[in-house]
């Protein structure tokens, strides 16, 4: 959270408040299942109430002081390991379903077989909306994490 603050601010923005909500693991369902729920809901709901009073009663935003993230700097290291995108099976229809959800637009829309593996970021939305169970992750940088 710190490092996405330091990003955002890094762009021009001024970040007045932040949170993490919980929601189930785009990779498999057996983790956070069937969240948000309602509650988890009604917790968002109650922060960005919290967000937006804080910005309407703030007089001035600009000089603002740094909103406060429990954090570590330097962030963590990642190692990011290969890149990969998922494969398409022979139960593809060419529906379009996959490409229309890929935030990175690194399925093509002439072939939907084509992912760019540099593009993607393995959010899996692909897989979790596809209605054919045509995606899935074959590479065992991914299957065995």
């Amino acid at each position: 959270m710190v490092e996405l603050r330091d990003i955002v601010e890094k762009n021009g923005f001024i970040v007045f408040a932040a949170s993490a909500f919980i929601g189930e693991h785009s990779y498999t369902d057996k983790v956070a299942t069937n969240r948000p729920d309602t509650k988890d809901l009604q917790k968002a709901k109650e922060f960005g109430v919290k967000a937006e009073e804080k910005i309407s009663f703030s007089q001035d935003l600009l000089n603002a002081n740094k909103l406060f993230i429990k954090g570590n700097f330097p962030y963590k290291e990642r190692k990011l390991g290969v890149k990969c995108a998922p494969e398409t099976n022979i139960n593809c229809t060419n529906c379009g379903i996959c490409a229309d959800n890929c935030p990175m637009e690194a399925i093509s829309f002439n072939n939907y077989r084509d992912i760019d593996a540099e593009k993607c970021i393995n959010c899996c939305s692909c897989i979790q909306k596809c209605p054919s169970s045509a995606k899935s992750f074959v590479h065992e940088h991914i299957i065995k994490g």
